[in-house]
């Protein structure tokens, strides 16, 4: 054997605990990494065949990296509207590029922010995770329902500034009032009310409700004006109360009401609420069922992995649905960091399931994926390494002793 086959074995084995050193390091300065994965280092012995001998002699050792992509970290609450995290299996997806032209990645690091992109001169605010891409999902329509299926070519970039959506107007179609008139009140006594109506637009208008006493002993009479439209159907009617002051008829009206350019609508107003008895005029409260067009204000992920948008006219609705995406071996997708992993032949087919439909894993809203880093077992390993290390070194070392004690012998 020759000295430079003798350097051979050392220097393999230096090289290969740098490259554990390498490892440990990055786990630990990773090890308060929302969604990151801990990788260790596992060796095997490099055999070598010399001509003219029946047996192999030892070459030296080579690392190779293992990352252990399918372990669960720890869940911690953070309260963040934005964070969200996997409690079991599966990954988030992501795309390189906001139009889904790039490279999809798998990741468990639910840190989300909101980002700025400029699309012409149109500035737009999309989901994105802690490596700058893309969150995707599915999206829903404008009842709230989504079309998921196992195609990536079925999600999208996850947008949420305040044009990106609105939520649709429904116009008014029943209210009611619930409201005390004065039994003992002089004849041509007038009180008034209103309740609030909306158009077909959305726009928000005032039904005027006026109560004119009637000379007849329990009889009010109801006048309906609109200041924004026109009453075209329900616009009197003579209410008729029993001695002990509840309302015998019309208990319901049914107004007809036009905007105009907010269009025309029918909203039956329930009346049993309207008493008469001695006191004051009062008016307890009045509803409706009409909504207001609304902006986007805010989301928040629920525990389905459905982010929620709230809007300006204090309704909620369904904008998309995080999918939960798994491959047959996860371990073996390729490395972007070490919270980010690429699709690879060898980790298999991509999958996309629905949370709440499957068992599969499940969403932690308003929380993180700790990383799977445990401190103390890399202190351990780092104190191995560098005992093997120093071994090494020693063997080169002595190794290196020997060959000058030759050289100057030959000399």
């Amino acid at each position: 054997m020759s000295f430079s086959t003798m350097f051979a074995a050392p220097i393999a084995a230096i090289r290969s605990q740098s490259q554990a050193f390498q490892v440990i390091s990055e786990n630990i300065a990773n090890s308060v990494t929302p969604g990151f994965k801990a990788a260790d280092t596992r060796f095997s012995e490099v055999l070598s065949q010399t001509a003219g001998s029946d047996f192999p002699s030892l070459g030296g050792i080579r690392p190779t990296i293992q990352h252990f992509i399918d372990k669960q970290g720890l869940l911690e609450q953070t309260g963040n509207d934005l964070n969200v995290a996997i409690n079991g299996n599966g990954f988030f997806i992501s795309n390189t590029d906001q139009d889904g032209s790039g490279e999809f990645q798998l990741s468990r690091a639910g840190d989300f922010s909101i980002t700025s992109v400029l699309n012409g001169t149109t500035e737009e605010a999309y989901l994105t995770d802690v490596s700058g891409n893309f969150v995707l999902g599915w999206p829903a329509d404008a009842a709230g329902a989504f079309a998921a299926t196992d195609s990536v070519a079925s999600l999208e970039a996850i947008r949420v500034d305040s044009n990106s959506t609105q939520f649709d107007p429904i116009a008014t179609t029943a209210a009611a009032l619930r409201a005390v008139l004065p039994a003992t009140a002089p004849t041509g006594t007038i009180r008034n009310t209103s309740i609030p109506v909306v158009d077909t637009a959305g726009v928000v208008h005032s039904m005027d409700m006026q109560f004119t006493k009637n000379a007849a002993a329990n009889t009010w009479d109801l006048a309906i004006t609109s200041p924004t439209g026109t009453v075209t159907a329900g616009a009197t009617a003579t209410m008729n109360f029993s001695p002990a002051g509840i309302l015998v008829t019309p208990t319901t009206q049914s107004i007809g009401l036009d905007f105009g350019a907010g269009g025309a609508t029918t909203v039956a107003v329930d009346m049993t609420g309207i008493n008469e008895f001695g006191g004051d005029f009062t008016v307890i409260n009045t509803t409706q069922n009409g909504i207001e067009v609304g902006t986007l204000q805010s989301v928040a992920f629920d525990e389905d992995g459905i982010l929620q948008g709230l809007f300006s006219n204090g309704q909620t609705r369904a904008l998309y649905k995080l999918p939960l995406a798994s491959v047959p071996n996860p371990n073996e997708l390729g490395l972007r960091s070490g919270t980010h992993f690429a699709l690879s032949d060898a980790a298999g087919d991509l999958t996309l399931f629905e949370a709440d439909l499957t068992n599969f894993g499940s969403f932690s809203p308003g929380a993180l994926e700790q990383s799977t880093t445990d401190i103390a077992t890399e202190f351990n390993k780092m104190i191995i390494t560098q005992q093997s290390y120093s071994t090494a070194v020693q063997a080169y070392t002595a190794i290196e002793e020997m060959a000058q004690v030759a050289t100057q012998l030959k000399q």
